[in-house]
C-alpha cells in the first residue's frame, strides 16, 4: 500500500516552460545561451546541492551577461516565468491527502527558488513537506537523496511512491526500491493511479 508520494516540482507540478531560464535570458537580452553554460554547470550545481550562496555567485556572471540591476531582480526575473502550477495535478495530490497518503516534494534546486516555490507560489498549503536537493545535500541523480527521504518519512521504500518527469531519476529511485510513475501528463498520471489502486475513478 503507498503510503506517501513523492512529486517532482519542474515538470510535473509546475507546469514545464516554453524555453529554460538560459534560452529565454539569451532571447531577451540578445546573447548565445553558451554564455551561460559555465555557470549551469558549475556553481549552480553548487548551490543546487547547498555547497554555496546564488545570491553571492550571480555577481561575478553579471557583466558577461550583461546585467546592469540587482541579485534579488535577476531571481524574480528568473523564477517569475517558472511559478505556473498544473492544477490538475494539485487536484490529484488533494486526493491522494485525502485518501491518508502523505504528499511530499521532491525537486532538484537551491534555496531561494525552493523558498519561492513553498511560500510564494503556495506549495507549503498543498504539500506536507519538501526534499529539496538544496537541504539534503544531494540532487535525485543520486541514492542519497531518496535514502535520505525514506529515513526522514520513517515509511518502507516499497510503500513511498515517487512521480516525475525524468526516467533517469525514476530509475535511480527505483534502484532503492520505492515505486515509481513517470509524468507525461495529468491525465495520464490520473489514469496510473487508478490502474494501481491507489485513487478510485
Amino acid at each position: 500500500m503507498i503510503k506517501v508520494a513523492l512529486f517532482d516540482a519542474d515538470g510535473v507540478v509546475i507546469k514545464k516552460r516554453m524555453a529554460p531560464f538560459s534560452a529565454r535570458y539569451a532571447t531577451d537580452f540578445g546573447i548565445s545561451p553558451d554564455v551561460l553554460t559555465e555557470f549551469y554547470k558549475g556553481d549552480y550545481q553548487l548551490s543546487a546541492t547547498g555547497k554555496a550562496d546564488i545570491k553571492e555567485i550571480l555577481p561575478k556572471y553579471f557583466s558577461q551577461w550583461g546585467w546592469m540591476k540587482s541579485v534579488d531582480e535577476l531571481l524574480e526575473y528568473w523564477f517569475a516565468a517558472e511559478r505556473e502550477t498544473d492544477n490538475e495535478v494539485l487536484s490529484l495530490v488533494s486526493r491522494l491527502r485525502n485518501k491518508g497518503v502523505r504528499c511530499h516534494l521532491a525537486t532538484d534546486n537551491e534555496k531561494y527558488r525552493a523558498a519561492d516555490l513553498w511560500e510564494n507560489v503556495g506549495l507549503k498549503d498543498h504539500f506536507d513537506r519538501k526534499f529539496v536537493s538544496c537541504e539534503l545535500g544531494v540532487k535525485k541523480s543520486d541514492r542519497e537523496f531518496f535514502a535520505k527521504a525514506i529515513s526522514e518519512t520513517g515509511i518502507a521504500a516499497g510503500e513511498i511512491l515517487f512521480i516525475d518527469d525524468d526516467q533517469k531519476n525514476l530509475d535511480v529511485a527505483g534502484n532503492v526500491d520505492l515505486a515509481t510513475m513517470l509524468f507525461i501528463d495529468a491525465n495520464i498520471l490520473r489514469q496510473k493511479l487508478v490502474s494501481s489502486g491507489i485513487i478510485s475513478s
